[in-house]
């Protein structure tokens, strides 16, 4: 392996660890994102077994809360997009958060495969290279 050669393997594994980082990054992104899901569904289910009327509070600001009552429990409000807000049951909202957990599952599954792929064509690159 020529000094060019060389040079052309280190340059592909900067390139590789670049990329490394990033899903690495982006894998860190799903799991936070799972995991408010998961708070989701624990606060769908918790609102389940209220007893309306109850009061709450609401934060407005870190620190900062208003008081709210509870008037119903068997349906939410879900945001659909363009400010425009339907009600669900808390079954179908339980569901819904369930699919959108399951699709964040198969992106970070999907994300990590590609991390390994990345990691052992590294170690390639790091083995040739050690070895000259």
């Amino acid at each position: 392996m020529n000094k060019s050669d060389l040079q052309q393997q280190y340059q592909h594994f900067q390139l590789l660890q670049q990329q490394i980082e990033q899903l690495t990054e982006h894998l860190e992104f799903l799991h936070q994102q799972r995991q408010e899901v998961d708070n989701s569904i624990d606060a769908v289910q918790q609102l389940a077994h209220v007893n309306a009327p109850h009061e709450f509070l609401a934060p407005l600001a870190n620190g900062i809360f208003v008081k709210g009552n509870i008037l119903e429990t068997q349906t939410l409000l879900v945001n659909v997009g363009a400010e425009v807000a339907v009600e669900k049951t808390i079954p179908q909202v339980a569901a819904m958060l369930a699919a959108q957990k399951k699709m964040i599952g198969q992106r970070a599954a999907s994300a990590d495969q590609q991390l390994q792929e990345l990691t052992a064509q590294a170690m390639k690159i790091y083995r040739e290279v050690e070895q000259k």
